[in-house]
């Protein structure tokens, strides 16, 4: 299994990057940034409802 990701609503910390992405505080922790070099964040829309989408490629 690979890097799971959560959202939380938590405000950043020493250990954190933060990013604003259209509007939005993304806060990542340093050390998945160490592990991939390319997170995409992506709002879908589907039958059941909308919901944000993260993909990571190692």
């Amino acid at each position: 299994m690979g890097i799971i990701f959560e959202w939380t609503l938590d405000d950043p910390t020493e250990k954190d990057e933060l990013y604003k992405v259209e509007g939005m505080n993304v806060v990542l922790d340093k050390k998945i940034l160490k592990l991939t070099s390319n997170i995409n964040i992506d709002y879908q829309s589907y039958d059941w409802g909308e919901d944000f989408v993260i993909n990571t490629y190692l």
